[in-house]
């Protein structure tokens, strides 16, 4: 009977989870002893949850971490355990469901057993609906559907088992359920121990006693009647313990293999971020020989637009040239030489509108040489070596005939300053925004100047923020009660040599808010309910009664209110004041120097009392006042640098701006071409004078 119970047994193959925590629909092949591995936060303990809920309701998740965080309602609602609004990942009605697929070695057919959860709010309960499906796969069931790109989760109510919907009758509420699918898996047991053996199970950690894990959780209790079921125990134990070290050794090899994959992962990722940055350095150069070729380019483009300009003229010329030869060949002298003098003072007059071009393109020029010489005198600190593009830059109104040159070089400059000006861009924004936090952090300053002139002691804004806030629910409760500041409520400062270190060290503290015994709790549940982020609540009502003792930093303080006396004392009585390091030595729980040297808890430190504001005392008005008007200053000096800093980049960038930087707007051969119209124009006018002065021409 014993056997055949055994093989009536039905052995897992999948289970599906369905908006269950992160799982929003996810299906996972089960197969013999199957181990569930992974590192801390990837859903281990999620998924047990989920299979111990279907199996015997049970809701103490997560036993062996001692989690109690974890709920019905967490799980289905995806629980981020945030504050804030954003907390669950789904909102409005949920539906989840759990469900397992068995196979059955009798009959060969599968087994579904699911439970369905309903959640209808996040503050209502969820309501779970336990079902079985004789002879149905999980994939006969339409737990989801895609439509569109959407996954669509089945209401309980329209569920179907190949195609048929289920009836009302089929779900179950726990107790009912549980137990029908512990019957349907050939678990002859009662639900509620099954629970408990379940829960014990998975709050053992059976690698330091795996014997005692096989004894307690494993082989059914019950008295030992024969020998043979004394061998048959322990032939069980061997096995199970056999398996167990198989697993255990399967483990270890899933941990090394997981190590050296994780290691290939990172080596790879460090050589495809080594063989980006080649390819993008390869990239850059390629852009730089792109950008230098249609510079090039755009010379000789240029260079031949001028070179076909003066082939125009060229050619007009020698048509002057061959009329002057025809009139010679084909009239008398006289008539001959009237001819040419016209042809001459037409070509005279074309040369002089000529030079008076290339007078304007030299004069463009001349501009342009003025400019940059300008900008390389501005930007001498910044621009990078100009050595190789002086050269030229400097003779760009000379006619040597080295047009090509000055166009690259000019090319060259234009680049390197308009890299530059990238550069100042960014600096500009940069500084711009640092201004306009500073001025706000300026503004802010003077305000705390002004009400600190006004003899009113400043704290940070959200602890004031929080104190109100609590002042005023306590007030809507009728409570007439103060609500204090716990720096506010010291009246001296005994000893100011030591004020800054014990001020230092009290830190945030000196801000926590102090209110009366009697009305405590009160505060406490203004707290929880406001939700108050920015105020710590001192619970008053459970400070022990004690005197400050003598050479501690308590000592030093004047507190007349009896709570704040208290706080301070249990605060500050473990910290003695020292006066050298030999001293602290003797005090490693709690000692203190002027200098900030702390120890506490065996270990010792250098705190940073730069930036402390003095806060306690009568006179801590007057010194906060003192170190916020050094503080204003400095902040205006540095604000005053980035100013004319800003102002600096704005005029480099305005100097840049105002230089045309198109190359093709200028001939860079104007020097040469004028020097040769001129040429040409003086030949002109010595052949017009010598048909003028020849004898035999008519005077007019």
């Amino acid at each position: 009977m014993k056997n055949q119970t055994i093989m009536n047994r039905k052995s897992a193959k999948k289970l599906l989870m369905v908006q269950w925590s992160r799982f929003q629909n996810v299906c996972i092949e089960l197969e013999g002893s199957t181990l569930v591995t992974g590192v801390n936060g990837s859903g281990k303990s999620t998924v047990l949850d989920a299979m111990t809920y279907l199996l015997t309701g049970n809701t103490q998740f997560n036993k062996a971490a001692k989690d109690r965080d974890r709920t019905v309602l967490g799980y289905v609602r995806g629980d981020t355990r945030s504050n804030g609004e954003a907390r669950y990942l789904r909102n409005g009605s949920v539906v989840s469901y759990i469900a397992m697929e068995f196979s059955d070695p009798t009959l060969g057919v599968p087994l579904t057993v699911g439970v369905c959860i309903e959640s209808p709010s996040e503050s209502g309960k969820p309501v779970s609906s336990w079902f079985i499906c004789p002879g149905a796969a999980i994939d006969d069931i339409d737990f989801t559907r895609i439509e569109g790109n959407a996954l669509r989760i089945t209401p309980k109510n329209e569920l179907t088992v190949n195609g048929e919907a289920m009836k009302l009758s089929s779900f179950m509420g726990r107790d009912r359920g549980t137990e029908a699918v512990l019957r349907a898996l050939g678990l002859r047991v009662d639900a509620a121990k099954y629970r408990t053996k379940l829960l014990k199970m998975m709050a053992f950690n059976p690698e330091n006693n795996i014997d005692q894990f096989i004894q307690d959780c494993v082989l059914e209790p019950g008295k030992v009647q024969s020998l043979e079921e004394l061998r048959e125990q322990k032939r069980q134990f061997e096995r199970l313990r056999e398996l167990y070290e198989s697993l255990r050794q399967g483990k270890i090899q899933l941990e090394e293999v997981l190590r050296q994959s994780d290691e290939y992962e990172k080596k790879k990722r460090v050589l495809r971020i080594r063989e980006l940055m080649l390819s993008y350095q390869a990239l850059r150069e390629k852009e730089e020989e792109e950008k230098q070729t249609k510079n090039r380019y755009q010379a000789l483009k240029d260079q031949y637009g001028r070179l076909t300009e003066r082939a125009g003229e060229l050619i007009r010329q020698q048509e002057a040239a061959q009329e002057r030869l025809r009139i010679a060949e084909n009239n008398d002298m006289v008539k001959g030489m009237q001819e040419s003098l016209d042809s001459l003072k037409r070509q005279i007059e074309e040369a002089d509108r000529e030079k008076k071009n290339w007078e304007d393109k030299l004069a463009q020029i001349l501009k342009l040489k003025k400019k940059i010489s300008a900008l390389i005198k501005l930007l001498e600190a910044d621009l990078p070596s100009l050595s190789s593009e002086n050269t030229y830059l400097e003779t760009l109104e000379q006619a040597d005939g080295e047009t090509a040159k000055k166009r690259e070089a000019f090319d060259a400059f234009r680049e390197k300053v308009h890299r530059q000006d990238g550069i100042y861009e960014e600096n500009k924004i940069h500084l711009q925004d640092q201004c306009k936090e500073r001025e706000k952090e300026i503004g802010a300053l003077q305000e705390k100047i002004r009400r600190l002139e006004s003899n009113i002691l400043v704290f940070p804004a959200e602890v004031e923020n929080a104190r109100n806030k609590i002042q005023r629910g306590l007030e809507k409760q009728g409570i007439q009660t103060e609500v204090h500041i716990f720096a506010e409520l010291v009246q001296e400062v005994t000893a100011p040599e030591w004020r800054k270190a014990v001020e230092t060290f009290l830190g945030r503290k000196r801000f926590y808010i102090i209110v009366d015994g009697a009305h405590c709790h009160k505060a406490m549940q203004i707290l929880q309910k406001e939700r108050i982020y920015d105020g710590n609540v001192v619970i008053t009502d459970k400070l022990p009664e004690t005197e400050a003792v003598e050479g501690s930093a308590a000592e030093i303080l004047r507190i007349p209110n009896v709570y704040a006396r208290r706080y301070a004392n249990y605060l500050l009585n473990g910290i003695h004041l020292c006066e050298n390091l030999e001293e602290l030595h003797e005090y490693p729980k709690g000692g203190l120097m002027r200098d900030g040297m702390l120890a506490k808890s065996y270990a010792v430190a250098m705190m940073d009392m730069r930036r402390t504001e003095l806060c306690l005392g009568a006179d801590a008005i007057r010194c906060q006042l003192e170190q916020s008007r050094k503080e204003l200053e400095e902040l205006q000096v540095v604000q005053r640098a980035d100013k004319e800093a800003l102002s600096q980049v704005i005029k480099y960038r305005d100097a840049i701006k105002e230089i045309d930087w198109d190359g093709g707007h200028y001939d860079f051969g104007a020097a040469y071409g004028l020097k040769d119209c001129g040429k040409r124009r003086d030949s002109l006018v010595k052949d017009r004078e010598e048909i003028e002065a020849n004898p035999d021409l008519p005077q007019s």
